[in-house]
């Protein structure tokens, strides 16, 4: 009996494991289907999407074109273009340029002049039609940034990878012996820019494919512009079906997950390859979960049972959650804060969430079946609505602020966003409208600016006032400062001398911390004026240090000024606000120098496009705890040492923001007891 039981259970369990290992591997198989498919789902719903984009910038370039049309044969034709041209390509950002041409091919204008008069081949445009046609056809991809340069592609000959290029279009306008041809030069990286940014260039590629299979623009690096066979067997399917999708090798050995969509009104196909082992990497990582959960389950089957059970458990739990978040989304129509509300192509409320009713006062029952113009407030005129269709119409969308009223006759203001939705034919299925109550928000913002606008006013009134009374002490210590020095030109005794050179050196040191205060001041209040003129940087650095050589002298310092490499003659910069730095710089190093040099040298820096001019001493030096505020207005570096040599603080701060305003800027190196060297860089320019 155990013999028998052990038989019957290593059967059992042959049975539990042999069905496991089945339902393990069709589980696997069921969901690599299931992936791919979804896969091939993803690449059809992004090429809908670009092939609707495609189609809506080309519609805009054909009614562009229509809008050419000759009017009056009194006025010569390139007068009566060049007038327009221009203006309608800056109204579209996906022109390189927009053309009128004769039927031989000659450029008659243009908006870019440099076009004028070229000679353009009307060959290789799609569809093969007859030239005078008034189809809408498209050219194989040009090299170049413009017609004037630019020069056709061929399967032999494709566009080089890297090189600007961009895609003819055109159309024939005017009647009988006022037949001309537009061309439109559309810009590639508009649409390549739109295909990025919903899919990177990791995951697949998207192409814009002529319906004859050239190439016309795609996101991948080595397909180019102009080769034929680059979408692989899907080009077969352009003339059976306007979409379609399918598993496909492309040219590069690769296999993808490829989808199609033909334009509805030009000869053109969107076609979007995912990358198949990219999409697979979801399936690998089910199974690699389902791997952790099922082979541990066969190693004991008491274990296998416990650990099924558990992971039912889990998809049980699973099933709730996804149910709570269907329900969820389903509940954000009711529960958002927003009004939304969902109408019929023709305007009909068909839906209304609790939102609407509350920001707008009126029922939802009573609402159905009417239309939105209820809630006009009469604040907008006939034009702003024609916009808000024009862009609906157009791009199936239109976001803007707009006042409505409610229902107790009240207005609000609101951010509306109306967006069309289409059903997977591109018919339109209904409008939604979802509206944002932003006038607390825009009171919150008026707000903000008056304190904002009250803060800089107080600003101004400081700095205004502290350059104020700056000025109204200087007067009276300039007085003294004249009346002490008439004093010291008497007789005197030694000890009168001595006090009056007291007094006039205090307001000597008075009157120059009045003047770092006044210059501070009015930076503050007034900003810096840049002045630009040539100079000569070395004459100009010798001059300053001529200037604080007695000085130097005094103190038995020694001051030297020299050069590095190769400088240019003259330079273009501010020589006053230069000097200024500089003896603000030269001053400090002599004040904090009591023995040893002082060298100013003047260089270009390692990439050669700025101006370096360096400062270095062997003076007491700076801790390393006050280099970060060393550029901070009213703040010295050692407070015994401030009050030892004097001072505000103020020049090293008036330096950095003369330097910043000339666009370059002023650093600083030191060690205590070994010295300082300040650098100062401005960019170069040379006259």
């Amino acid at each position: 009996m155990p013999l028998r039981r052990r038989r019957t259970l290593f059967f059992s369990l042959a049975i539990v494991i042999g069905s496991w290992m089945a339902a393990y591997a069709l589980t696997l198989f069921h969901l690599r289907n299931e992936t791919l498919g979804d896969g091939l789902k993803q690449a059809e719903a992004l090429a809908h999407n670009f092939e609707a984009e495609l189609t809506r910038t080309l519609d805009m370039v054909d009614l562009l074109s229509l809008s050419f049309e000759p009017r009056d044969s009194a006025t010569p034709a390139s007068l009566h273009f060049s007038r327009n041209l221009n203006d309608a390509l800056r109204q579209a950002p996906y022109l390189r340029s927009i053309s009128v041409l004769t039927p031989e091919g000659r450029v008659l204008a243009s908006s870019t002049p440099a076009n004028v008069g070229k000679q353009v081949s009307l060959q290789d445009f799609f569809p093969e039609i007859d030239p005078a046609a008034a189809n809408f056809r498209i050219g194989t991809p040009w090299q170049g940034r413009d017609l004037n340069e630019a020069r056709p592609s061929t399967p032999e000959a494709p566009v080089v990878v890297g090189d600007p290029y961009f895609l003819p279009v055109i159309r024939k306008i005017g009647q009988q012996n006022q037949t001309l041809v537009v061309l439109a030069a559309l810009n590639p990286d508009y649409f390549l820019l739109h295909f990025t940014k919903l899919l990177s260039a990791h995951d697949g590629r998207v192409q814009i494919v002529r319906l004859d299979g050239r190439l016309l623009a795609s996101t991948a690096g080595n397909d180019l512009p102009g080769s034929e066979r680059r979408a692989g067997d899907v080009e077969i399917l352009f003339a059976q079906t306007e979409f379609g999708r399918m598993e496909q090798t492309l040219p590069d050995s690769q296999r993808y997950l490829s989808a199609f969509h033909v334009s509805s009104h030009y000869p053109a196909a969107i076609v979007v390859h995912l990358d198949r082992d990219g999409v697979l990497d979801r399936w690998r990582d089910n199974v690699r979960g389902l791997s952790a959960i099922v082979f541990p389950i066969l190693a004991a089957l008491t274990a296998a049972m416990l650990m099924y059970w558990r992971r039912q458990q889990r998809l049980i739990e699973r099933e709730r959650e996804l149910d709570a978040q269907r329900r969820l989304t389903a509940s954000l129509f009711e529960a958002t804060s927003d009004a939304v509300f969902m109408t019929a192509p023709d305007g009909a409320i068909l839906a209304a969430n609790p939102a609407f009713e509350r920001i707008s006062g009126y029922d939802g029952s009573e609402v159905l079946g009417s239309n939105p113009r209820l809630l006009s407030s009469g604040l907008h005129d006939r034009n702003f609505y024609q916009t808000m269709w024009h862009s609906i119409v157009t791009t199936g969308h239109w976001q803007g602020e707009i006042t409505n009223r409610r229902r107790d006759g009240s207005l609000y203001l609101g951010l509306l966003t109306i967006n069309a939705v289409r059903d997977e034919t591109g018919r339109l299925a209904h409008y939604v409208g979802v509206t944002a109550d932003i006038g607390e928000r825009k009171r919150q913002e008026a707000e903000i600016l008056a304190a904002r606008d009250k803060a800089e006013a107080a600003s101004r009134a400081k700095s205004t006032f502290l350059a104020t009374m700056s000025h109204e002490l200087r007067t009276p210590l300039n007085g003294m400062l004249g009346m002490t020095e008439l004093l010291l030109r008497s007789s005197l005794d030694h000890r009168q001398r001595h006090r009056l050179e007291v007094v006039r050196s205090s307001a000597e040191s008075l009157l120059g911390i009045l003047n770092q205060i006044l210059d501070y001041a009015h930076l503050e209040a007034h900003g810096i004026d840049i002045e630009r003129a040539p100079f000569d940087p070395v004459a100009l650095i010798n001059d300053v240090v001529r200037l604080f050589a007695p000085q130097a002298l005094a103190k038995s310092l020694a001051l030297a000024a020299s050069t590095a490499g190769t400088l240019p003659t003259a330079v273009i910069g501010d020589t006053l606000r230069l000097q200024q730095i500089l003896m603000h710089l030269l001053g400090n190093a002599i004040k904090f120098t009591e023995e040893g040099r002082i060298e100013v040298q003047l260089s270009l820096n390692d990439t050669g496009d700025k101006l370096r001019i360096s400062v270095t001493d062997t003076g007491i030096g700076i801790a390393e705890t006050v280099l970060p505020t060393l550029f901070t207005a009213f703040m010295q570096g050692d407070g015994s040492l401030s009050r030892q040599h004097g001072g505000t603080g103020l020049g090293l701060a008036i330096s950095r923001r003369l330097a910043e305003a000339m666009g370059g800027d002023l650093t600083a190196h030191s060690q205590v007891g070994h010295g300082s060297c300040f650098v100062l860089e401005l960019p170069l320019e040379c006259p």
